[in-house]
């Protein structure tokens, strides 16, 4: 039986501890959330590969572990998971990947000592499938919008959304531990453009955060992070998913309304999921790891 199908309650971490104490062949991925599992499992089955990915929710850590910012946050939870694992088992770890998204890490070169920790190659992982090519085609068939004026918007979504990219990595990178303030209010989208008031943005950003003050030093940091963003080519490192497909969906919904499946993020998402190829994907570093956590 594919344990992946028993795993659907919440299980505790003493429980996962001795799970691992009593079984040290047992091999799990814990991710930050279903969609990633999900695809990790649809991964895993095109290439033949029995492995177990577990989306964090499932595992509950006692709240004297996680701090404040790490109980709303799954990317921390997944980390407080690795420390914990590390802690128990110092001599043998278990056969255990704790997953994480790349996120600001690699712009910003911050390293996790954690040993059991996995991060992807790309900013997320949903990133990994992301094609201009594959969007190309879908419009195409499913709308009247032409190669120049796709490309056109596409562009200006990739801007606004390497734009947040590199502001919320000024925020990590000066640890000033603002919430996440969605782009809804302060996106326009028309016939041809998409674009963000993005002097508007950052003040309201700044004010969420109580930093409307630090706003010059925060746009110094800003400034830094764009060049180097912008020195990079391959999208696939330079914006986060949610992001760049928030803009995209909001677009073709706004020109199509229902229809083609590019005017919701989820519909991107599967789009993309079902049109890359997964054998492409497993020579990435990421996969050819994770496929030694077979079971």
């Amino acid at each position: 039986m594919d344990r992946r199908e028993v795993i659907t309650e919440t299980r505790t971490l003493d429980a996962i501890i001795a799970a691992y104490a009593l079984e040290p062949t047992l091999a799990d991925i814990f991710v930050e959330g279903e969609t990633d599992a999900r695809f990790l499992d649809y991964a895993f089955e095109q290439l033949d590969i029995s492995a177990n990915a577990i989306p964090i929710d499932l595992v509950h850590i006692p709240p004297n572990l996680l701090n404040a910012d790490q109980r709303r946050n799954n990317r921390e939870r997944v980390l407080v998971l690795a420390r914990t694992l590390e802690s128990e088992f110092p001599t043998q770890l278990p056969r255990v990947a704790c997953l994480i998204d790349s996120d600001a890490d690699k712009v910003l070169r911050i390293h996790h000592p954690e040993r059991l920790v996995v991060s992807t190659d790309f900013t997320d992982l949903a990133m990994y499938c992301y094609d201009r090519k594959h969007l190309l085609r879908s419009a195409r068939m499913s709308t009247r919008i032409t190669e120049a004026r796709f490309n056109a918007v596409l562009d200006q979504c990739e801007s606004v959304a390497r734009w947040l990219y590199a502001v919320a990595a000024s925020n990590k990178k000066l640890d000033w531990r603002m919430p996440r303030l969605t782009a809804d209010r302060y996106v326009r989208v028309t016939a041809t453009t998409v674009s963000l008031d993005r002097g508007r943005y950052l003040r309201a950003y700044l004010m969420s955060g109580n930093r409307l003050g630090d706003q010059a030093q925060f746009e110094s940091v800003l400034g830094r992070l764009e060049q180097k963003l912008g020195r990079v080519r391959d999208m696939r490192h330079a914006a986060r998913s949610h992001d760049l497909f928030y803009l995209i969906a909001r677009y073709f919904h706004r020109q199509y309304q229902h229809a083609t499946t590019l005017g919701t993020e989820r519909g991107i998402i599967d789009l993309l999921r079902l049109s890359c190829s997964i054998k492409k994907i497993a020579r990435t570093r990421l996969l050819s790891r994770l496929s030694t956590y077979a079971n």
